[in-house]
């Protein structure tokens, strides 16, 4: 009989997940339904771990409603649009197991709106569920107390103090169930280079410290074999459920951290998915991560970055080949793709710091180390290397005004073997376009999936160029200083043409300049 899931993450497929070295392909994230997908649902608890807790009725034809907290999966920045606008919804019940619920921005409103409703107890009702299996809301409660605004929860910033968790989860049935021990995942998250502890501390300037908890291999309680019958979804969701379970029994309440990583001891079919996950108590950094990629730091830091909410980057759409981010081809894989740019003693192919603008929207800069350069205007600016905290006067970032979503971002990157920017091509200032146009009230799977990439590589010009022309007036030159490079910014309007001269009159013909007598000048200048 077909089963429902605790937690569906099939459609993150859609825009997370990338297997280094590979071409993204994006996959389809809501199957077609059949009649029986059409049938209602009864809930049947069963106890026993790895079992299903949702099971399809289709003899039961009957209205139900579940319970609990309101949470949040988003897949890149959240938006408030409702569940076709880039965000999951789920109930969290006491147990923190997680059901699927599909709400529209109608039926939120029912209780006050998406902002009023997130963190709060509520009671949605529905008969009918979708095809990847969260359960259709028609209408939909919340008590008046208990208000948990969306401004409370959620902010722009990433910084202090954050716990992390790494779950190993094994398949004992299987060679080499335990293909990593816990020493190595220890340093992989540790706070000495490179460790991931100390990379985010790096990057952030010290703004951000992530201590990292790791478990012992947990044995997940189905063999291998069970879940390769399943379709894609049906696997991932029942992998991520039985490797948190089991995190749970073991004594470890996974959301009492801010982000969490299950470690797989065999690669899946979705080698890496990697999101956020807003709970009631917070938002919580969440990735599926197979042997081929945390056996390189670089992936693993690209993960925790789609944790922390930051945006990919690439040249165009769903393209991450940029060597100047981690959130993009800059997890240091050659351009062959068969070796690394930047290889770590231990722990695989190393991270290239993120882009800058990354470090600013994170909360890593202070709005003093930002410059913003608006239309008919002009500056000159010290742009510190990305990656050391700017000195006092020098900036991290320069953003110049595009139109009202659009921006362009100045970055200075400096290659050495001793930072984490090793593996970038050369240094050279970058220049990005951000875009920060909200997703429409209805987008497609398109939309959704291509606004994964807003961040998008524009220019690093080659050695020893030294002017980047942008056009509309736009004129940046540059040149290197110890710390980074001297920058002007110039978008003012051309200087208004020269005033044309005054024509010269007509020279005076002879008889214009005679005062004499007509006889006279008729003598001087002849006949008239």
């Amino acid at each position: 009989m077909p089963t429902h899931r605790l937690i569906s993450l099939s459609a993150l497929l859609t825009s997370l997940a990338v297997a280094p070295g590979c071409a993204f392909s994006p996959e389809e994230t809501d199957a077609e339904s059949t009649d029986e997908d059409a049938a209602p649902l009864t809930f049947t608890a069963t106890p026993a771990l790895g079992s299903p807790i949702l099971v399809r009725d289709p003899a039961v034809a009957s209205t139900v409603t579940i319970q609990g907290k309101l949470t949040r999966l988003s897949i890149g920045r959240a938006s408030t649009t409702g569940q076709n606008g880039g965000n999951r919804y789920f109930v969290t019940g006491s147990d923190h197991k997680l059901q699927e619920v599909e709400i529209s921005a109608t039926v939120a409103a029912q209780a006050g709106g998406f902002d009023a409703i997130l963190g709060r107890t509520v009671a949605v009702t529905g008969s009918t569920y979708s095809a990847r299996g969260g359960l259709v809301a028609t209408q939909l409660t919340a008590p008046a107390s208990a208000v948990a605004s969306l401004a409370s929860l959620v902010s722009g910033s990433y910084t202090g103090n954050k716990r992390w968790l790494l779950i190993p989860c094994s398949f004992t049935d299987l060679a080499n169930p335990t293909p990593h021990t816990r020493a190595y995942f220890e340093g992989l998250m540790g706070n000495t280079r490179p460790g991931l502890g100390n990379y985010w501390s790096t990057a952030s300037h010290g703004r951000l410290s992530i201590e990292t908890t790791v478990l012992d291999w947990q044995s997940m309680p189905n063999p291998a074999s069970f879940y390769n019958l399943q379709t894609s979804s049906e696997k991932l969701d029942d992998l991520v459920n039985d490797c948190l379970s089991a995190a749970f029994v073991g004594g470890a309440n996974v959301f009492d951290f801010d982000g969490f990583a299950l470690a797989f001891s065999h690669n899946l079919e979705n080698q890496v998915v990697a999101g956020t996950l807003q709970t009631p108590e917070r938002t919580h950094g969440f990735s599926v991560l197979s042997p081929v990629e945390f056996s390189h730091q670089a992936s693993v830091a690209r993960a925790m970055g789609a944790g922390i909410d930051l945006t990919y980057s690439g040249t165009a759409a769903l393209r991450f080949d940029s060597p100047w981010d981690v959130m993009s081809q800059g997890f240091a894989l050659s351009p062959s793709g068969l070796s690394c740019s930047s290889l770590t003693a231990s722990f695989g192919c190393g991270a290239v710091f993120p882009a800058a603008e990354h470090t600013a929207l994170a909360g890593w800069l202070t709005p003093s180390q930002i410059l913003s350069v608006p239309t008919n205007s002009s500056a000159t600016a010290d742009l510190d290397f990305v990656g050391t905290p700017p000195l006092p006067g020098h900036h991290g970032v320069i953003r110049v005004p595009i139109d009202a979503t659009h921006y362009y971002t100045i970055e200075a990157r400096k290659q050495s073997a001793s930072t984490y920017d090793a593996g970038v091509p050369r240094s050279s200032l970058v220049i990005h376009r951000m875009d920060v146009s909200p997703l429409p009230d209805e987008p497609t799977a398109q939309q959704i999936t291509e606004s994964a990439t807003r961040l998008r590589l524009v220019e690093a010009p080659a050695p020893g160029v030294t002017t980047w022309n942008g056009g509309s007036r736009l004129t940046v030159s540059f040149t290197p200083q110890a710390t980074g490079y001297r920058v002007v910014v110039d978008r003012l309007p051309p200087p208004p043409p020269p005033p044309e001269p005054e024509p010269e009159p007509e020279p005076l013909d002879c008889w214009d300049r005679c005062r004499g007598p007509a006889y006279k000048c008729a003598q001087i200048c002849g006949d008239y």
